[in-house]
Formats: structure tokens, sequence, C-alpha cells
């Protein structure tokens, strides 16, 4: 069963830090372009990241398709986070406004096919609170944007509300 959560709800909880912590910078080496010019999934999902930990708001949605969707499992419920690439937007920036510092590293990654499982390490802090954590996400790219992001969340974390 999918839940529908608006971005903005989602920020309120612990679990918003999947929203924006997806993101790493000079942890992986780039792929080389596809047979049709467009970089390969790695590559994709390793720029999205780097956009992510610039807080880079006018280059982050070039990565990802207009009609994205972002799941956030939490104790084996589906919650729909994000369903277009303005609802992104408009979660990064609500959360980049909510803490000041964020990041992201990844720390493993798969291929199979065209999506790329990623374990990272995340970081987050709004000034007085600092937090973090270990996710699992799978982004599903096609014709070179991100297509579908899904993040499966530490069992127990505080769905949104």
């Amino acid at each position: 069963m999918t839940r529908r959560v608006t971005p903005l709800r989602y920020v309120r909880s612990h679990a918003s830090v999947a929203l924006a912590v997806l993101w790493a910078s000079g942890c992986a080496t780039v792929a080389p372009v596809g047979e049709t010019g467009s970089a390969g999934p790695y590559a994709i999902v390793e720029a999205y990241y780097q956009a992510v930990n610039r807080r880079d708001l006018l280059v982050l949605p070039a990565y990802v398709a207009p009609d994205v969707r972002w799941y956030s499992v939490i104790d084996g419920e589906w919650l729909l986070e994000v369903d277009s690439r303005e609802d992104l937007a408009e979660a990064f920036e609500t959360y980049f406004a909510r803490f000041p510092q964020t990041g992201a590293r990844i720390e493993d990654w798969l291929r199979v096919g065209d999506s790329i499982a990623v374990r990272e390490r995340t970081t987050w802090s709004d000034g007085a609170t600092n937090g973090g954590g270990e996710r699992l996400g799978v982004f599903e790219v096609a014709d070179g944007r991100i297509v579908r992001v899904t993040y499966f969340l530490p069992e127990g974390s505080e769905p949104p509300r």
C-alpha cells in the first residue's frame, strides 16, 4: 500500500533526512558515456549526489525525469514522497532551509541493469541538533535521468505526520 505524503510534511520527521541526503561527491569513479551518448547510470547518480551536496537547486532537477517518483519504505509501508520534478525541488528547498548543514557519502554501490543501489552515510544539522545515519537507496535510471528513487529507512523510523 502506498500513502501520499507532501514534501513539507515529510521534512518534519527524522525520516526526512532521506529526502536530502542522497548525495556524495568524489566517492566513486565516473562511468563511461553510454553508446547513445548519454551518461551511464553511475555517472548520473554521482552527478546528482554532487549537486545535492553543493545544494545546487538550479542543477539538481536536470538529473531527474519530469515525473520522478520518490518512495520511502518504513517498517514495510511504502510512502510516496515526491511525484514530480517540481515536488523534488520544493522538498530540497525546504530541507536545505531547515538544515543549513547536510551531506552524504556513498559507502558502497551496485549496478543491476539501469538501477543503482547505494549504501550511504548521511549527516545533517539544524544548528542545535546533529543527526544522520546509514540508508539504503535504489535509483532507477531511464533515458539519462533518474525516474524513481526508493529509500529503505531503518526500522522504527518515525513516519511523516
